[in-house]
């Protein structure tokens, strides 16, 4: 049997990087994904982004922007987070549920 070709590598290489990287993250659980990924990477810029644009207008009442946002953004961020989690979770699964029929069928 001939060795696949070139690029059937180096995509079977990125995907192994991927599943790599996500077992990575699964190792330091949900609720660290979720802050790190949702609130901190996603939540929190989108916050500033808003408070930045609404300081101009606004910049008298800062105390009820900052309150405003964060309440709105960083729960959002969350939610990002934890929707993305299992969104990856899933391809993981069906990742790992794919290999096993892979095996079974001898392909």
């Amino acid at each position: 049997m001939k060795p696949p070709p070139p690029e059937t590598q180096a995509i079977r290489s990125k995907k192994r990087q991927r599943r790599d990287r996500w077992l990575r993250e699964r190792e330091r659980g949900f609720a660290s994904y979720v802050l790190r990924r949702g609130v901190l990477a996603w939540g929190v810029p989108i916050a500033l982004f808003f408070i930045g644009m609404q300081w101009g207008e606004y910049h008298h009442s800062i105390g009820i922007i900052l309150l405003v946002n964060i309440l709105i953004w960083l729960p959002i961020g969350g939610l990002f987070g934890a929707s993305t989690w299992y969104a990856r979770e899933l391809r993981y699964k069906r990742c790992l549920a794919s290999k096993m029929a892979h095996s079974r069928t001898g392909t």
